[in-house]
């Protein structure tokens, strides 16, 4: 999301007085005044992420106190407390489960270092595979058609803009176009070598 700016902060202002008068706000207007209201609400979601209270955790995760607090001391995840801070909590989360992902895997409880190189190419490509089944990885071909689709559209876009606003628009859009595209080429050739 775009930065509020003080530009914004007059332009809501604008709107805040002309919606107390019974007037229409501008177009510009509305958009600072909603920029600003997202960057408040943004602003006090992260402050209850940070504050929620050990009754509210407690009803979230379906557990007791007593079996939160034991897991609090066996794994060290920041339970403890009558306030819990949920970004805490995520990143302990995030680390725990990349320090131990072998351990946790069900399929195959070896870490990859420990294979021997066939059986490490075999896992490699049962990766590949079940990633691409679940769309995790998407084909080259796929991903192709849908950039020449997307550009398609813009392109689109920069024509209506020159009709609206002069040929100079459109040549600034067709310029980070083709800048795109060289920069797609550019990763694709570096994937490929």
């Amino acid at each position: 999301m775009k930065a509020v700016t003080d530009t914004d902060r007059r332009l809501a202002i604008a709107a805040l007085e002309k919606q107390k008068r019974g007037v229409e706000p501008t177009a510009r207007e509305s958009a600072a005044l909603n920029r600003i209201e997202k960057e408040r609400e943004k602003e006090r979601r992260k402050e209850y992420y940070k504050t929620v209270s050990k009754t509210d955790y407690r009803e979230m995760s379906g557990r007791p106190a007593w079996v939160l607090n034991k897991q609090a001391d066996h794994h060290g995840i920041p339970l403890r407390g009558e306030v819990i801070d949920l970004y805490e909590v995520v990143k302990w989360f995030h680390d725990f489960l990349a320090e131990n992902k072998w351990k946790l895997r069900q399929d195959d409880k070896k870490d990859p270092e420990e294979l021997n190189p066939l059986e490490r190419e075999r896992l490699r490509k049962l990766q590949i595979e079940n990633d691409t089944k679940e769309r995790n990885l998407i084909p080259r071909d796929e991903i192709h058609e849908l950039m020449v689709r997307l550009a398609a559209k813009l392109r689109n876009a920069g024509t209506a803009l020159q009709r609206q606003y002069g040929p100079k628009a459109q040549v600034i859009l067709d310029q980070a176009l083709d800048e795109f595209d060289e920069e797609v080429e550019a990763g694709l050739v570096k994937k490929d070598t």
